[in-house]
């Protein structure tokens, strides 16, 4: 017989059944399902389901290690679950139901060149389905895709199996409960955090406090324990006092150090869409810069942080702590008093100087019956130090730095160009964006030296709640010093009240007003800077002076949520300082509208008029020229209106529109070349508009020029003047 000419190089792989346990049941749903790492399915589950699985290149098909293509069984896990009716018709009435028990059952192939089965791995989700007890406030159970840490505690405390079992009646304060319940649900603070028949109770309810950013509080009088959450919700001048009259020992005071301090904290958590670690750092830059750049970091484990927003926001809580420098305190105080752990407390002590101070109660030894005195450790709080009062002592040369963040005053917000979107966006996410996407990004000047960044929050229209979507520095700005004129550039000007101008790099974008500059030189040292004019999708302008320039690269806080054509978008900058993050009350709303910033053509650059670039005067034929210019070319560089022919974008056309005296004289439209040379009708002051069109869209600029204009040349002597007759009317020079 001859050779084979399609020889076997392998084999696929598959199994009749294949029947997988994941967890207890039920479950509220399933909505991922990977194999070997790779996702084959994703939706929505919600009860007992059969699914066709046809992923046969998951693995790199036939060549490699094939895929899956079969029939899965979803076993949600109910109490009154069914055996699967396929394992029923092979073995009979003894298979069981898997009551309680989330499973799936398998048919089809599995692999090919190995027989060696890929882990699989199921997103479940479990938010009020299995409880052994009442579901306890189930509209607050689910905070996004985790769930609420209030609920966490609760069901540990009662659930008859895997928890202590206890009445909660008897073992909550309910009231207390249900309020840290909502405080955790505004605040988005859902935890997607394993729980196991292995875990000791206290031990778990200790890492959701620590999550959530409270304590377990017992309530002396009741025996009713309840969650207290660590927050800034009290008025300084209302807590109770401890000072000299109810305190009976200070047994220890340590103020914060900042040698040696923590200046940056890095968040561990547990990505839900990569089932892996991740980390998100948060630095405290003005400590970072007084320990002379040395970093000293600590690494905070979350394991119940589910996506990369929710670990900033706890890195930055944390930061924020670390960055207060709290005292330590331990005093003993009379066994009388009404103190729980969790609490606030207004401290005082003459000696050292300290007038209501608040204090939060870390932990309590109420020692022997018979010892009629409670022992403290606690904290000076980090949640209200700008409110902390100081006694005034001798007053000395050195001046208390105000570490309080205070409002953005120069702020503005912007809709992204595409230059903004090529310089952080793949093309190929790029090209998914529609014609009404669009984005917002923010400027801000630092208010005080204090200050060292700021958290950006928006929200769409005039109502609901705004919200936070990034965190950036502050960007390098100044004021003009003195009228910036319109002209090709480039343009050296001088900046009043400059900030950070030291950071400015050569080549980096500058705004003044709606223009995007190019900065071709700076002097850090006289805050002189050298910009080329009319970037990107801008052409030049005058500017007045005290007309704000921003410096804009690497310090914009972009908002990464995609809006559209039409949204107003507010935003409210809050400075974070040594001492916290601004109170949004006292923050400055400021506001932009979307107009398709991104998908418009480039306007025309290198405008001449008959020959000279922004002239004054302008005598007989009004010759009008410029250039192309193309922003899917141009991407994310900064090219000049002085710069040549760049493209055009397919199917650009230009209208060129001349007013004389403030009145539109004549208008010439669907333009393809580069020039045209309009008449018009009398001399006078003109002023002339060259616009892009391409697929139905403007340039979001207009090419302009202002000058006097004769139609015909004015007849000038020797001495430079204009000849005139006897009437005082100008003389022209005869054709």
């Amino acid at each position: 017989m001859g050779k084979n000419s399609n020889p076997v190089i392998g084999a696929w792989y598959g199994m009749k059944w294949l029947l997988m346990g994941i967890c207890y049941g039920p479950v509220d749903q399933i909505d991922r399902l990977t194999a070997g790492g790779r996702e084959f399915w994703r939706g929505s589950i919600t009860a007992n389901t059969d699914l066709a699985v046809n992923s046969p290149e998951l693995f790199g098909g036939k060549h490699k290690e094939g895929g899956l293509q079969g029939t899965l069984s979803v076993l949600m896990g109910a109490e009154d679950q069914a055996p699967p009716a396929a394992l029923v018709a092979v073995h009979g009435d003894l298979v069981p139901g898997y009551r309680g028990l989330v499973m799936l059952l398998y048919n089809g192939l599995l692999s090919a060149m190995s027989p060696y089965i890929k882990p699989w791995a199921v997103r479940a989700s479990r938010w009020t389905a299995g409880w052994r007890t009442p579901v306890w406030q189930p509209a607050l159970a689910k905070v996004g895709m985790g769930m609420n840490p209030a609920h966490f505690i609760y069901r540990a405390h009662t659930d008859p199996v895997t928890g202590l079992g206890l009445d909660p009646a008897d073992t909550f304060d309910l009231a207390r409960m249900q309020q840290a319940a909502q405080t955790l649900y505004d605040e988005g603070l859902g935890l997607c955090l394993r729980w196991s028949r292995k875990d000791v109770v206290g031990d778990f309810v200790q890492r959701v406090c620590n999550h959530a950013g409270g304590v377990m509080a017992t309530d002396f009088s009741t025996g009713l324990q309840y969650l207290k959450l660590l927050r800034g919700d009290y008025d300084i001048a209302t807590l109770d006092l401890l000072d000299e009259s109810n305190i009976l020992e200070l047994s220890s005071y340590e103020p914060g150090v900042l040698a040696g301090s923590v200046n940056q904290v890095i968040v561990k958590y547990r990505d839900i869409e990569t089932n892996k670690d991740a980390t998100v750092p948060a630095n405290i830059l003005a400590s970072i810069e007084a320990q002379g750049g040395r970093i000293i970091s600590q690494t905070n484990d979350y394991p119940g942080v589910w996506n990369k927003d929710l670990a900033g926001q706890l890195a930055e809580r944390d930061a924020r702590a670390y960055a207060a420098l709290p005292a330590k305190i331990k005093l003993s105080v009379r066994g009388d008093l009404d103190i729980r752990k969790g609490d606030v407390r207004a401290f005082s002590w003459a000696k050292l100087q300290i007038s209501r101070m608040p204090i939060r109660i870390l932990d309590i030894d109420r020692g022997t019956p018979t010892d009629n005195r409670i022992t403290l450790t606690c904290s000076q709080d980090v949640y209200a130090m700008p409110s902390s009062g100081w006694v005034s002592g001798q007053p000395g040369l050195w001046v208390k730095p105000d570490l309080t963040p205070q409002p953005v005053v120069a702020q503005r917000l912007v809709e992204a160009s595409y230059r903004d979107l090529a310089a952080i966006m793949r093309p190929a996410d790029r090209a998914q964006l529609t014609a009404d996407s669009g984005f917002v990004g923010a400027l801000a000047a630092r208010p005080t030296n204090a200050a060292y960044g700021y958290q950006l929050t928006t929200r769409i229209a005039t109502t609901g709640d705004f919200k936070p979507v990034a965190s950036a520095p502050f960007a390098p700005t100044g004021l003009l010093h003195a009228v910036m004129a319109q002209e090709a550039g480039p343009t050296l000007v001088t900046l009043d009240s400059a900030v950070d101008i030291d950071q400015v790099v050569v080549g980096s974008e500058a705004i003044v007003d709606g223009e995007v500059c190019r900065v071709v030189a700076v002097n850090a040292g006289t805050a002189a800077v050298t910009l080329a004019r009319g970037c990107v999708d801008s052409t030049p302008a005058t500017h007045a002076a005290g007309a704000r320039v921003w410096f804009t690269d690497g310090t914009t806080g972009a908002d990464p949520t995609e809006y559209i054509t039409g949204e107003a978008i507010q935003a409210k900058l809050l400075t974070v300082a040594g001492l916290g993050t601004l109170d949004p009350a006292a923050a400055i709303t400021t506001s932009v509208t979307l107009a398709q910033r991104q998908i418009r053509p480039y306007p025309p650059g290198n405008l001449l008029i008959a020959g000279a670039a922004y002239p004054a005067v302008v005598e007989g034929a009004l010759a009008l020229t410029w250039s192309h210019r193309d922003r899917t070319l141009q991407a994310d560089q900064l090219i000049d209106t002085a710069a040549s022919n760049i493209g055009p974008e397919a199917g650009t056309t230009y209208t060129v529109a001349v007013y004389l005296n403030g009145v539109l004289d004549s208008t010439a439209s669907g333009i393809t070349a580069t020039t045209i040379t309009p008449a018009v009708s009398g001399d006078g002051t003109v002023q002339v508009q060259v616009t892009a069109q391409r697929d139905g869209y403007t340039s979001w600029q207009a090419l302009t020029a202002t000058f006097d204009y004769y139609r015909t040349a004015r007849r000038i002597t020797e001495s430079g003047e204009l000849r005139t007759t006897e009437s005082g009317a100008q003389r022209i020079v005869e054709t």
